[in-house]
């Protein structure tokens, strides 16, 4: 995760701890974030401020939804009444921060966490039991996921939707390429939404929703069969990945024009000599 500052935020495996999380400088000075009983963190996002979001983890496995000060001080987000899990998602410039709550199977509600400290349940679309909210911009507009119990229950699969939350209370369906699965994964301040789509054959492709809601193929890399995006800047630069028919992934950048860049791969290991 990094911001507009150019500090980064993620976790470090490299210690005595499983996963600690930390916060780099623009100029590289780590702050090492505390982390709560158990030990096992992970960051999902950073402010402009940075403050940092994520979740931590009980030693019985039990994840809960932190926040964590410039300091690196860690604070546990409260529940909605009955439920007992949490995660954190994404955080906005502020401070509002969107995630997912719900009992202990994580199969719960989308929710946002207010900078005042209240809790908001997101509303559900029609024939939808469980969501996540997964990204909010600085105008409050949230994106996510939502999922069907009686999809679930019909077919053995629950293929999902992607949704929107806007900010007048009301949330939206966004449109699949014709296939029965889409999943939102990021909103820049313009609106614009980028994540995943289930076309009429089945395969998945990385797509761009446009503010009004129109969806684009963002397309895989000459011979690969699926892509999926995962991020997007507010110029409109989309991060993700390219998969072949091995399940080998690419990482890869789309240009606001649609431009498809392959980024760079690390070389091969040299064998270690001792």
């Amino acid at each position: 995760m990094i911001n507009d500052a150019g500090e980064c935020a993620g976790t470090d495996q490299t210690g005595e701890h499983p996963s600690m999380p930390v916060r780099w400088s623009a100029s590289g000075a780590v702050v090492v974030m505390e982390t709560l009983p158990g030990g096992l963190s992970i960051v999902s996002g950073i402010n402009a401020g940075g403050v940092t979001v994520g979740s931590c983890f009980t030693e019985e496995g039990t994840p809960g939804a932190v926040r964590w000060d410039r300091g690196g001080e860690v604070t546990a987000l409260g529940l909605p009444d009955s439920h007992v899990v949490s995660l954190a998602c994404d955080i906005n410039d502020a401070g509002v921060i969107v995630g997912n709550a719900g009992p202990a199977d994580l199969m719960g509600k989308a929710v946002r966490w207010n900078a005042d400290g209240t809790i908001t349940e997101l509303p559900m679309p029609e024939d939808a039991e469980n969501a996540v909210a997964m990204a909010i911009n600085n105008a409050g507009v949230i994106v996510g996921e939502a999922t069907s119990g009686r999809l679930l229950a019909e077919s053995g699969s629950d293929p999902g939707q992607a949704v929107r939350w806007n900010t007048d209370g009301t949330v939206t369906r966004l449109p699949t390429l014709g296939g029965d699965h889409a999943a939102a994964q990021d909103i820049n301040d313009s609106g614009v939404v980028v994540g995943s789509a289930r076309r009429a054959d089945g395969s998945v492709r990385a797509v761009r929703w446009s503010a009004e809601g129109e969806v684009v193929d963002l397309g895989v890399l000459a011979g690969d069969v699926k892509s999926r995006a995962e991020a997007v800047n507010n110029a409109g630069v989309v991060v993700g990945e390219s998969i072949n028919a091995n399940d080998e992934t690419h990482a890869v950048l789309w240009q606001p024009d649609g431009t498809m860049v392959a980024l760079g791969q690390l070389p091969p290991r040299r064998p270690d000599p001792s």
